[in-house]
């Protein structure tokens, strides 16, 4: 609905909600806005300015409802009924995402994070005893998921390594394996017999010669399956050749990294592109904006579900951000980095063709990387005192970074803090996250501590530093409502998910997140930018990030 409704001395403004006129009308002369009729009223006398912006956005003058088409989306979701084997209790919401799968079939769980993906991809395959099991995943989450199927259930998970590589088939008829646990990267180890791709052409599925092996799987649960939005990739169409005929789910907070064409071959993979009449007719609704909510209403009636927190965990506490601003201490080297920068954009500036625009582009994001770099370097002191005061408090924090060379310096500063970065061992990780978590008295963690018949009693460790590459997804540290960046990724997506490590099930304290930025620098270009992101309409999926322009593109152009 879109419309202007002319009174005797004002006009009424109505419409759907949509992020971008709501922005616009807002920008209006003398505009109100009434809560309780959900409409915008503004006087008469700004008639010019109400038939300019009804024109740029397509309202009616008359009054009368637009005939724009309304998509039907399901009112409520569906009721589990039946009983599943599981040792573990879910949440009701938890329950009907379970019954949209087994009701749905392949499908795409877009939960917000923290809502329980996991435990229920875990207990829709058990519903639908659909064994063996294969969980493709990100290399950082296969222990967590082998834990995690303990947690649920009596199934036996097993990470498949060198040691069993020709021999889990026989494990699985042996009765000694039923799920099996593979990271994306080592798909072609374990179930691909050769690629032969002619000279000269890209590699296409039928140049895959797959082990007769991937036949014996009758589920596949692919986690963080925004890592398969572009169909060119190898572990792309490695997990759709594995995937196809069998009953998989997609599971990702975030199906949608870029555009909402980035949800299309995450729909072959599970077979539902048909439903939007193809590819064609898919990347036609993806172009044209008015058509985001036709998708958005394909998605929720026939695969796709996702629920936000505030609606189904309603006492789980706030998170709120804070930015904290730092005067760094190499501000000479950030002024020079900063000058080679400035160069480079003039040179941007002046590029016309597509190769050497491509170039500078490439030269920018180096030299803005080494901004980077710099800022985080000069923060430290301020960082360190920071976490002494939170320390001090008897507090946990857990303090996000990326870099190797800040991790070394944090290192020095806390050498009896715990470590979830690359330089690890996957068991060593996984170590960490239980001491952090773990309650000194029982060694039950935090999150599963509910039951216990006392109070949960923490341990020393207190302080765990997160790459927010490796760390960023799928590891729950809600036995502390402390965070904080020292460094920043590029994309909401990957900052939300990184706070959603505490902001998840089991917090039960506000959660502080504080940003540490650089005064003056590219941090602060960077914040902004994030935050315009988090802000974008969400209308395909409730889950959209970056869906107008590339955060470089944003960046560029701040700087600009």
């Amino acid at each position: 609905m879109r419309i202007v409704v002319e009174k005797q001395d004002k006009y009424l403004i109505q419409f759907d909600y949509d992020r971008k006129i709501s922005a616009a009308v807002a920008k209006l002369p003398d505009v109100t806005y009434d809560s309780k009729l959900k409409r915008w009223e503004l006087p008469r006398r700004w008639e010019f300015e109400v038939q300019m912006f009804a024109q740029k956005y397509c309202f009616d003058m008359t009054g009368n409802v637009s005939k724009r088409r309304v998509f039907d989306v399901p009112a409520e979701m569906p009721k589990l009924k039946q009983n599943i084997d599981l040792k573990l209790n879910p949440y009701d919401y938890q329950n009907e995402g379970i019954a949209y799968g087994i009701e749905h079939g392949s499908c795409i769980n877009g939960d917000a994070p923290g809502l329980g993906k996991t435990g229920q991809s875990i207990a829709t395959v058990i519903a639908k005893n659909e064994f063996p099991c294969l969980i493709i995943c990100p290399a950082s989450l296969k222990l967590n998921w082998e834990m995690e199927w303990k947690l649920w259930s009596d199934h036996k998970p097993v990470i498949l390594s060198d040691s069993i590589k020709h021999t889990w088939e026989t494990f699985y008829n042996m009765g000694v394996y039923d799920v099996f646990i593979v990271n994306y990267e080592s798909l072609q180890k374990y179930f691909v017999l050769n690629i032969n791709v002619p000279r000269g052409e890209q590699m296409l599925l039928k140049h895959i010669n797959f082990l007769p092996n991937i036949n014996v799987f009758k589920s596949v649960i692919i986690d963080e399956s925004h890592r398969v939005k572009e169909k060119t990739t190898r572990q792309s169409k490695l997990s759709y050749g594995i995937a196809q005929g069998k009953f998989t789910q997609l599971l990702s907070g975030t199906p949608i990294v870029n555009k909402p064409v980035d949800l299309m071959f995450q729909l072959m993979i599970i077979d539902k592109l048909k439903e939007f009449g193809g590819s064609v007719a898919f990347r036609e609704m993806c172009a044209d904006e008015e058509r985001w909510p036709e998708i958005n209403a394909i998605l929720r009636n026939k695969c796709y579900f996702r629920r936000e927190k505030k609606d189904v965990l309603k006492e789980l506490p706030d998170k709120f951000r804070q930015k904290v601003f730092c005067s760094i201490s190499n501000q000479p080297e950030y002024d020079a980095a900063m000058a080679d920068l400035e160069t480079y954009l003039r040179e941007y500036r002046k590029a016309t063709e597509p190769q050497i625009a491509k170039s500078m582009k490439g030269k920018i994001m180096v030299q803005i990387g080494v901004l980077k770099n710099i800022s985080a370097r000069g923060k430290l002191a301020d960082v360190k005192e920071y976490i002494d005061d939170v320390l001090e408090s008897g507090e946990k924090i857990v303090v996000f970074i990326y870099l190797n060379e800040v991790a070394d310096v944090l290192r020095s500063y806390y050498p009896t803090a715990l470590f979830f970065t690359g330089a690890e061992s996957s068991q060593k990780r996984n170590d960490n996250i239980h001491k952090f978590q773990r309650c000194a008295v029982c060694d039950t963690r935090y999150e599963r501590h509910n039951d216990a018949d006392h109070e949960f009693v923490p341990t020393d460790h207190n302080l765990i530093f997160v790459n927010y590459k490796a760390g960023g997804v799928g590891i729950t540290l809600t036995a502390a409502s402390r965070v904080a960046f020292v460094e920043l990724p590029w994309h909401s997506a990957d900052t939300d998910q990184c706070e959603d490590r505490c902001h998840r099930i089991s917090q039960k304290n506000a959660v502080q997140i504080s940003y540490f930025l650089g005064k003056n620098t590219i941090d602060e270009d960077i914040y902004k930018v994030i935050n315009e992101k988090r802000e974008m309409a969400i209308q395909c999926t409730g889950a959209v990030d970056n869906t107008e322009e590339s955060t470089f593109e944003s960046i560029i152009n701040l700087l600009k």
